[in-house]
């Protein structure tokens, strides 16, 4: 994933964003690089590893799919947040329940397949 990527600002984010937020939102990226960096020179390309690291990655992005939607029940039925905030969380929840699909293709991928040889793959 690229830093544009991250970068990326949805239309139906707020035009004039309170700097904290942007501050925050900028630290949150950075933290998450830094992360990363620290993380990916101990990541194995054994099949085992990218799987557990797969399926691990899915239960929070899976946990996190639910806590938003839960949320976006909460901003549909409350009159302290306009149509903006709430389209936006549609928008994220629909996101968030595609990265667990994804993520779960990618796990099925990982898994041996039953009754075929390698050469049967290819």
């Amino acid at each position: 994933m690229s830093v544009h990527y991250l970068a990326f600002t949805s239309s139906a984010a707020p035009r004039t964003a309170q700097p904290q937020i942007e501050q925050t939102l900028n630290a949150q990226t950075a933290s998450a690089y830094d992360a990363v960096r620290d993380f990916a020179p101990a990541v194995a390309l054994r099949p085992a590893d990218v799987q557990a690291r797969l399926l691990e990655a899915r239960a929070g992005a899976l946990f996190d799919a639910l806590g938003l939607e839960a949320l976006l029940v909460q901003a549909r039925s409350s009159d302290l947040l306009n149509q903006d905030v709430v389209t936006a969380l549609e928008t994220a929840v629909d996101d968030a329940h595609e990265h667990t699909g994804l993520l779960a293709d990618a796990i099925r991928a990982t898994a041996p397949l039953t009754g075929s040889t390698r050469s049967e793959r290819t």
